[in-house]
């Protein structure tokens, strides 16, 4: 285990990266951590995930070296309740604006955690909530992203549904440089998530999105929702529908 340091001098705050050669799950691991007493701003990393975890159970396939896999703890001690659940898309608000902004890559956010570069997936988050044994409540948000693997490397099954950076833009890319720069975007929307007012978050969230005004069927558990029109997504990070007869309804999870 190494433990680091990455400082922003534009701010007052620093993270603290522990890194790992390999781990089952960083988000197992940083679970572990929390309730052992590290809190916010406490980064888990490694270049070899073994078993990490999507959402519905379904397993995230993270390649050695060329992937960018880690997890966050952050206190969600002085965030109102009801934006809680909005975690998960603040993140992926976070981790777009940064590939926009950083790298001029278009990337945009497929409800509820996925990020999507030309249609196909670049990146997840899942964020799982835990209270530590001194009491205090934290998220563990878990990010993969695809950096610089090329389409060979991916499994035959995702072939096809799967892209990374180094794709997209045909180069290397810096993984310290580039987890810098996402550290710093989520941040800012960290930040913005104590207020009250979150206008901000929820605009990105819905520019941001490929999916919002679309009519498609979703799968919530065992029902399937047909033919819905996909309205907005709120504050708390749920979708609002409306179905064929015009009634409105939030959706807290599903897949599109």
């Amino acid at each position: 285990m190494k433990l680091c340091n990455i400082y922003n001098p534009k701010s007052e705050y620093s993270w603290n990266i522990i890194k790992y050669d390999s781990l089952e799950s960083t988000n197992i691991e940083a679970i572990k951590l929390a309730n052992e007493g590290y809190g916010s701003y406490t980064v888990v990393l490694t270049d070899n995930q073994v078993s990490g975890s999507g959402k519905v159970d379904r397993k995230w396939y993270s390649d050695t070296d060329s992937s960018l896999t880690f997890s966050m703890i952050l206190s969600i001690d002085l965030i109102d309740g009801d934006r809680i659940p909005s975690i998960t898309i603040a993140m992926a608000v976070a981790i777009c604006r940064c590939l926009n902004e950083q790298y001029s890559i278009d990337a945009v956010i497929k409800w509820p955690n996925d990020i999507l570069i030309n249609g196909k997936k670049v990146s997840g988050v899942l964020s799982e909530t835990v209270t530590s044994k001194c009491g205090n409540s934290l998220v563990v948000i878990g990010i993969g992203l695809n950096v610089n693997q090329v389409y060979t490397d991916f499994p035959n099954e995702i072939k096809e549904l799967a892209t990374s950076l180094s794709i997209e833009q045909k180069r290397l890319f810096d993984k310290a440089e580039l987890l810098k720069n996402i550290l710093y975007y989520v941040h800012d929307l960290y930040k913005l998530l104590h207020i009250k007012s979150t206008e901000i978050i929820e605009k990105e969230f819905n520019r941001l999105s490929c999916v919002v005004s679309q009519t498609q069927d979703i799968r919530d558990g065992l029902l399937t929702l047909k033919e819905v029109k996909i309205k907005y997504i709120n504050k708390s990070g749920f979708l609002v529908v409306e179905d064929i007869n015009g009634n409105e309804q939030e959706l807290c999870s599903g897949e599109i």
